[in-house]
Parts: C-alpha cells; sequence; structure tokens
C-alpha cells in the first residue's frame, strides 16, 4: 500500500502516542502500511522518548530502572523473541491467532483475578523481572501489545501503580531500542528525520499519560491496561 507523507506522520504520530498504552501500535502502523522493518526501527524514537521522560522525573533511579527492568527481562526474552521471529512466518496463520489470543487472554484473567481479590501491593522479586521477560519475548507475535502484556502482568501481581508504570516505561526503552538498533545495523531499515521527531515528542507525552494514571489510582490503570487488552483482543479478531 502506497503512503502519503500525511499518512507516514499520522503514523509517525500514532506509534508515539500509542507505545506506552495497552494497544499494539506496531499492529496499527502495518495497517497503515509501513513495512514491517520500519515499524521495528522507528521504536528508537519511542524508545528515546521513553528515556527522556524517564530521566527529567525519575533521574535518581534511572540506572536502577534501566537494569532492573530494562536489561535483565530483555535477557531473559531475547531468545524467546528471536526463535518467536524466526519460526513465526512458517507457522500457520490460525495457530498464531490462537497463541496470540491465549496470551491475551492469559494476562487479562490473572488482572481481573487481582482486582477482584482487592489484596495489599506486594514488592517486586528478581522472578517479576524475568517473568516479564518472558512476556516480552512473546510480544514479538503478531498483534500482540508489548506494554499491555507486561502492564498486566506486573498489576496483577499487585505491584504498586507508580512501579507498573515506570517498569513498562523501562523495559520499552531497552527492548524497544535493541529491536531498532537490530533493524537499523541488520537489515539497513530507512527512517524519516520528520517522523523519528514526531515519534519522539509524542512518546513523551504517552509516558507522561501512562505515569500520570498510575500516580492517581490502582483501579485507574486497571481499567485503562483490560480495556487496552479488549480493544487488542476485539481488532485482532476483526482483522485476522
Amino acid at each position: 500500500m502506497d503512503t502519503s507523507h500525511t499518512s507516514w506522520l499520522l503514523a509517525a504520530l500514532l506509534q508515539g502516542l500509542l507505545e506506552w498504552l495497552p494497544v499494539s501500535s506496531s499492529g496499527v502502523l502495518v495497517l497503515l502500511g509501513l513495512p514491517y522493518r520500519e515499524v521495528l526501527a522507528i521504536h528508537l524514537a519511542t524508545s528515546l522518548g521513553g528515556l527522556v521522560y524517564l530521566a527529567a522525573r525519575r533521574s535518581k533511579r534511572l540506572p536502577r530502572l534501566l537494569i532492573g527492568w530494562g536489561l535483565l527481562p530483555l535477557v531473559a526474552g531475547a531468545p524467546i523473541a528471536l526463535i518467536l521471529e524466526d519460526t513465526a512466518a512458517s507457522l500457520p496463520p490460525s495457530t498464531l491467532e490462537t497463541l496470540t489470543l491465549t496470551l491475551y487472554t492469559v494476562t487479562l484473567l490473572a488482572l481481573l483475578a487481582r482486582i477482584a481479590a482487592r489484596t495489599k501491593h506486594s514488592k517486586p522479586r528478581m522472578a517479576d523481572r524475568l517473568v516479564l521477560g518472558v512476556f516480552e519475548g512473546l510480544a514479538v507475535l503478531p498483534g500482540v501489545s508489548r506494554s499491555g502484556v507486561t502492564a498486566a502482568y506486573l498489576a496483577a501481581r499487585g505491584l504498586d501503580p507508580r512501579i507498573v508504570t515506570d517498569a513498562v516505561i523501562a523495559s520499552g526503552v531497552v527492548a524497544g531500542g535493541a529491536a531498532g538498533l537490530y533493524e537499523l545495523l541488520a537489515h539497513g531499515a530507512a527512517m524519516d528525520p520528520i517522523m523519528f521527531t514526531v515519534t519522539l515528542l509524542a512518546s513523551i507525552a504517552s509516558a507522561w499519560i501512562l505515569s500520570s494514571i498510575g500516580e492517581r489510582s490502582a483501579t485507574l490503570l486497571s481499567i485503562v491496561i483490560v480495556a487496552g487488552i479488549l480493544a487488542s483482543m476485539a481488532a485482532h479478531l476483526l482483522l485476522v
């Protein structure tokens, strides 16, 4: 599909705004006609936007956030992502659809169970970072929102909503940056400077929106996550 300059700018804006929210931003861009490789490459802009936000709002905890919620999950999830990326193309569409919807369903049910339990907040554990990496690896499945499934898992674990939002952004900074660099270096994916700038600015705004929701209440954040996952599931069912 040919894309006009206006469509590319719209795609850049959507990529930035949706990156940290529980909706598959990459899926939206592919639907708009952007090549898959360029969609991955533009994650460099959203990663930089998330980094700018964390540096401004969480400067004292920035190294700990990037290592604890970024690098450790990446180490756990990278092998899964590479295996899935290599095998996804050879799998029947029905199998991919089943895997995607199963992942959404499991995280959604876990989050709903947590909301119903109304228990106190839990403290993050090392296991949370490793499991988060597994979810990030599975998020390479077509139509899966990385931020959606990771936020749902952390919220279902009962972590403080501010920790949830910081973890989602920090993990996206590292994982998205790694994916973008890989596409640029390994496949030579192109990136328009204007599109990069628009995505960067929109990504900063998106990070601020998500953090503001998390700072208001855990219930509101859970509602946003559930709504995002349901919307992603509905879109996936309509488009397959």
